[in-house]
């Protein structure tokens, strides 16, 4: 009986480390000292977006309400608008266009 056990503590052990329970390398951090420019780069702009839809979901009149614009509406709000006339290059691409 007591042989039973341990088997199955082994067989638990052994599903733990084949399921990433411990890893024999780590996978590196893309956001690290190893983070390539354009790495950096898309991930400025990947914050920069999330921030435009926070902002705009936030400052829009539905916001008091907690109504918020649907995704695809988002394209229309007037601040997307302004993005899309703007001379900055990064702001024109993360404008909301589908284009």
């Amino acid at each position: 009986m007591s042989g039973c056990g341990v088997t199955q503590v082994s067989h638990a052990v052994t599903v733990w480390v084949g399921t990433g329970g411990v890893s024999a390398y780590a996978q590196q951090c893309l956001h690290g000292p190893g983070e390539t420019p354009d790495q950096a780069g898309r991930r400025r702009e990947a914050l920069t977006a999330t921030r435009t839809i926070n902002n705009i979901q936030a400052n829009q009149p539905g916001a008091v309400n907690k109504a918020f614009v649907r995704h695809s509406d988002l394209v229309n709000s007037p601040f997307a608008a302004n993005m899309r006339e703007s001379a900055n290059q990064t702001s024109k691409r993360i404008s909301l266009s589908p284009d």
